[in-house]
């Protein structure tokens, strides 16, 4: 009997990726880039269904399905390529490798005594039938049984032999061969299994299910007993989730962040303790009463203010209304005319915790509430300083693309892909510009690598490695806009695997 198959090998950038076997079958094996190919490629130059191989008149046949970029053997496109020595296949920067190969098994050597021959005394006939080589059915019948089979419109009886060698009988592309082999009923055995089971006693039988009901019972009343630990420097698995030296980077990272947050928050609280202890009663400010710990001091109110970067935030709303004209840019204007309700209520609150603290803006601040967004409230000498409202600006920064580091795999072009990016880049700065007030200093390069589903929307992203921002506020903006994006089509219906960077620099 010859078998035939295909040994498929896959290689990219001189790297090995994947093989696979083929046997002949009435399905094509396909070659490209979408998810239903028998051989999956990657890359831009690699059509959805490239190429197809096929088992045809006892060859392989390798067909070109009028692809763009073509698909490539010895140096040269083909249509249509019969294969019948090892070849290798160009697709793109696709290496493929084909190797056919026929084995002949003779499964029914005459010299070769079937097992079922020693195994017991019945005969039975046994048929095997051939189609161009190829075995198609095989029949076990009684030994005196004939084999009937229809040839065009003539119907063929074979007598069953008469020894236990092969007879052949050739009918044009069929070769019937049959014999007599020597086997064992199913009958008898299963006779035998009824003996064993007479013989058995049956008393110990009943015993056995009576003993078997008891241990039952009696689990059911033990106590459940606590399971042993799992010991990860036993178990391979484990050792590997749990000894991982990313693991154990990230534990330590997280509770060095715990230890910060705690010493921060002792230190705070150790610091407003000592302020509290260092207040002159003569100064003018209002004294502490020990019975009641929830009045505090003007300097307490006035360092925490500064502790929360109240001061700061006043200014930079103050300045970032100013530059879109929603604030009166007088200096003799009222916060009642222009301040928003958020500068308002920051107000009270300085006004409530502070006292009676006469404002004095500098030129060019508007004032509300008797404090200034910008110079020194009046009062004590102390106070002076400690009342007045920092300036602050908006941040601003550029958002650059670096085209020579863009990596495209798949159905869309670079182009197009870049096009769609510029027209939404500022979803990208505004991430940008929104941390870049509170850090001035914000710069670094951010590597973004995302793939596009078949219907254009991006399914998957993430923040590679190599980027260099190291801000999580601005990575995880950056990733929330681009989940939302949705490019065209891609050709074949594939994914594009996209891998974008994006430049980050202040202008302030």
């Amino acid at each position: 009997m010859i078998r035939h198959e295909l040994l498929v090998e896959h290689r990219r950038n001189n790297h090995f990726l994947k093989s696979r076997r083929f046997r002949p079958s009435k399905d094509l094996i396909v070659i490209g880039t979408t998810r239903y190919a028998s051989v999956r490629l990657l890359g831009s130059n690699v059509a959805g269904v490239h190429a197809s191989i096929e088992f045809r008149s006892g060859k392989w046949i390798l067909s070109d399905l009028s692809s763009t970029s073509g698909t490539w053997v010895n140096e040269a496109p083909i249509v249509e390529y019969e294969v019948d020595s090892p070849i290798t296949i160009r697709i793109g920067d696709n290496e493929v490798n084909l190797f056919p190969r026929a084995v002949e098994d003779d499964l029914f050597d005459s010299n070769k005594k079937s097992l079922a021959e020693s195994e017991g005394p019945d005969l039975f006939h046994q048929v095997v039938r051939r189609f161009n080589g190829q075995i198609i059915e095989t029949l076990l019948l009684r030994k005196d049984h004939s084999y009937h089979f229809q040839f065009g419109l003539r119907h063929e009886v074979l007598p069953a032999p008469k020894s236990l060698q092969w007879v052949s009988h050739t009918f044009g592309s069929n070769i019937i061969q049959q014999r007599l082999v020597k086997g064992r009923r199913n009958s008898e055995r299963q006779g035998l299994k009824g003996q064993l089971l007479k013989k058995g006693d049956t008393k110990a039988v009943v015993v056995g299910l009576l003993m078997f009901m008891f241990i039952v019972l009696l689990s059911q009343f033990q106590e459940d007993q606590p399971a042993s630990p799992v010991q990860p420097d036993k178990n391979k698995i484990t050792q590997m989730i749990y000894d991982a030296k990313v693991m154990k980077k990230r534990q330590t990272k997280a509770t060095q962040m715990g230890e910060r947050v705690v010493r921060r928050k002792e230190q705070r609280e150790a610091q407003v303790a000592a302020e509290q202890k260092q207040v002159d009663p003569n100064s003018g400010a209002r004294s502490i009463d020990p019975k009641k710990p929830g009045v505090a001091t003007s300097k307490v109110v006035i360092n925490k203010i500064n502790a929360l970067g109240l001061s700061q935030l006043v200014g930079k709303i103050s300045d970032r209304a100013s530059r879109t004209k929603r604030l009166t840019g007088s200096s003799n204007s009222t916060a009642s005319t222009g301040v928003s309700s958020l500068q308002r209520n920051i107000a009270t609150f300085v006004g409530d915790q502070v006292g009676n603290v006469s404002g004095s803006p500098s030129p060019g601040g508007a004032a509300f509430g008797g404090v200034g967004t910008k110079g020194k409230g009046g009062g004590s000498t102390e106070y002076r300083v400690a009342t007045g409202l920092a300036g602050g600006g908006v941040g601003s920064g550029v958002v650059e693309s670096l085209d020579e580091e863009t990596i495209v795999e798949g159905g869309l072009d670079r182009e197009v892909i870049a096009k769609y990016i510029e027209s939404n880049l500022g979803q990208i700065r505004y991430c940008y510009e929104r941390q870049l007030s509170g850090n001035p200093t914000l710069y670094g390069k951010l590597r973004v690598k995302f793939i596009i589903g078949p219907t254009g929307a991006v399914i998957q992203q993430q923040i590679g490695s190599e980027s260099t921002l190291k801000n999580a506020l601005v990575e995880g903006c950056v990733l929330r806009n681009v989940s939302k994006w949705k490019f065209p089509t891609p050709q074949g219906g594939t994914q594009v695997v996209v891998t974008y960077p994006f430049l980050f620099r202040s202008t302030n």
